[in-house]
């Protein structure tokens, strides 16, 4: 996006009903007389339920300001039902079955690909005239409208989202407290060996200086039951040539491409290698203890250091930016450039995926009351001004009588008392010719992005699998049950190795038993959506 100084009077966000009536205008946004296609609230106007996924920090939806907004201009009242991802995950499937989902869902509730077994979403595609900004939006992206459309009837049963033309590439980064390096006399490593004389460095020698042994040479999330995770810390498979793409099925699941041939990295030697590397900083206690099942708000207090004191207590851990070590401590950390594994490997790559599209920003049941309603209701949520209400907060928008946007810097504020966020998990459509001053964010990314440009660019277009590449139908029902099958082995035995080792005398019976699971078949399915998604596509 292209930045302008902002200068010009500003004024609040206001009005934002126009919005609508700029749009083509749409017939029905009142009621109608068949019970079976309106629901009304006392007032006589529709009624829509909105479902979403919320993070704990959220503050309820209906108090976004954007909310509000967003009833005014579609002239209806929306009930707002909210679920963390916590609660989803026991839940989703069991609504699924029931055929019973909220008129609207957001935020990633549901994704691209699952009307395949669940036939109760209603088919976008067909409706595109109703929601100009939408079908500008896939007219503009035709990638993010691959994402989404379905391989075998063309169908669009899930909006995508697009977090902006600077997101195009992998939030999964690694970062290394620059200051430690500097006050021990430290070189930045360049293979696995020297990372791992680094962190025994930075486990004996008081690199942050407080007196005390309360130094974490190296962090990483707890390793996941059925899948490897974002910023997880097989994110060191890029070191050995292999990339990953952690952000997007199949990746999570080893699945990686070389050179147009389907492949799986889990049975690979060089995940022998990454295994075997954390084996030993596991045992020489450059981890924590509980590495691989301490919780996430454990994890996010050892990163930000001792709140007492502010020192730093981490040395190495996989972030989107180094601000996720809190502001303060920011200055000290710096990317973590890829380096070779060891002298086998000819160069190093970068995780593939992209965070600038999903594929689960909005589904709507197909039995849902108040059609045209729920049509002006997402098509005023594409609109540029709630689009960037949406990714920012209202709170901290201000639109400017240019027509640019001007984001407050107190969201990104993180010594702030107040931790609440103020807008959903999600995006909708910014065009990229939209001007907003002050994303503080954007910066932070191309910063930390640029140290792994060179590895990133190592992996050719024919090594890995698009992100819209996707399973459909009977595929896709096999693959679940495959992937529970492999993946939940896979996953058990990787965390003994990296606790108790045994790699070595374990790894044949290991590879054999995960191809009885059925791992051949997943990499044939696979191979087959790569040839005729992908492969036809590049040639």
């Amino acid at each position: 996006m292209k930045q302008n100084n902002g200068r010009g009077k500003k004024k609040v966000i206001a009005g934002i009903a126009a919005v609508c009536a700029m749009a083509t205008t749409l017939a029905g946004c009142g009621g109608d007389s068949k019970s079976s296609d309106t629901r009304l609230s006392s007032d006589g106007k529709p009624l829509v339920k909105i479902m979403a996924l919320k993070q704990d920090t959220d503050i309820p939806a209906k108090d976004m300001v954007w909310t509000t907004e967003l009833e005014k201009a579609c002239d209806c009242h929306i009930e707002w039902q909210e679920v963390t991802s916590t609660s989803w995950n026991q839940q989703k499937n069991t609504t699924l079955a029931s055929n019973d989902i909220a008129d609207i869902s957001l935020a990633g509730l549901f994704y691209a690909g699952q009307e395949n077994s669940y036939p109760i979403f209603e088919d976008f595609s067909k409706h595109l005239d109703d929601m100009p900004n939408v079908k500008k939006f896939l007219e503009n992206e035709p990638d993010a409208k691959l994402m989404v459309q379905n391989n075998e009837d063309g169908g669009i049963y899930s909006l995508p989202q697009d977090s902006g033309e600077w997101n195009d590439n992998s939030s999964q980064r690694m970062f290394i407290n620059k200051q430690w390096l500097d006050k021990l006399g430290l070189k930045m490593p360049t293979s696995a060996e020297e990372l791992l004389d680094v962190l025994r460095a930075f486990k004996t020698q008081d690199p942050n200086g407080n007196g005390k042994a309360d130094e974490i040479p190296m962090d990483v999330r707890k390793l996941a039951t059925d899948n490897f995770a974002w910023w997880d810390m097989f994110l060191m498979m890029n070191m050995t040539g292999i990339p990953t793409r952690l952000q997007g099925w199949p990746g999570p699941q080893g699945i990686y491409v070389d050179n147009g041939t389907v492949k799986d990295w889990v049975v690979s030697d060089e995940f022998k290698k990454v295994v075997k590397f954390y084996n030993t900083a596991m045992q020489e206690g450059l981890l924590p203890k509980d590495a691989l099942t301490h919780d996430d708000s454990t994890y996010s207090t050892e990163r930000e250091g001792d709140q007492k004191t502010g020192a730093a207590t981490v040395g190495v851990s996989f972030e989107g930016t180094r601000y996720w070590y809190t502001d303060k401590l920011a200055d000290q950390y710096t990317s973590l450039t890829p380096f070779a594994f060891d002298d086998t490997v000819d160069h190093p790559v970068w995780d593939t995926s992209s965070s600038r599209y999903g594929s689960g920003a909005v589904q709507v049941a197909k039995d849902a009351p108040n059609k045209a309603t729920i049509w002006k209701i997402i098509d005023t949520m594409y609109s540029t001004d709630f689009a960037v209400q949406i990714k920012y907060g209202s709170k901290f928008v201000t639109k400017n009588s240019d027509g640019s946007y001007t984001i407050d810097p107190s969201k990104y504020d993180s010594s702030k008392e107040d931790k609440n966020t103020y807008t959903l998990n999600m995006s909708t459509y910014i065009p990229e010719d939209t001007v907003i001053n002050g994303d503080v964010e954007k910066e932070r990314t191309e910063e930390a992005s640029e140290a792994f440009k060179a590895a990133r660019a190592n992996v050719n277009d024919k090594s890995y699998m698009p992100y819209y590449a996707n399973a459909s139908g009977s595929q896709d029902t096999e693959l679940g049950s495959l992937y529970t099958n492999v993946m939940t082995y896979v996953m058990q035995t990787t965390g003994n190795w990296i606790q108790n080792g045994g790699i070595d005398k374990e790894w044949d019976d290991y590879v054999k038993k995960v191809n009885n699971a059925g791992l051949p078949r997943i990499i044939e399915i696979w191979q087959d959506i790569y040839d005729k998604q992908v492969k036809n596509r590049t040639e």
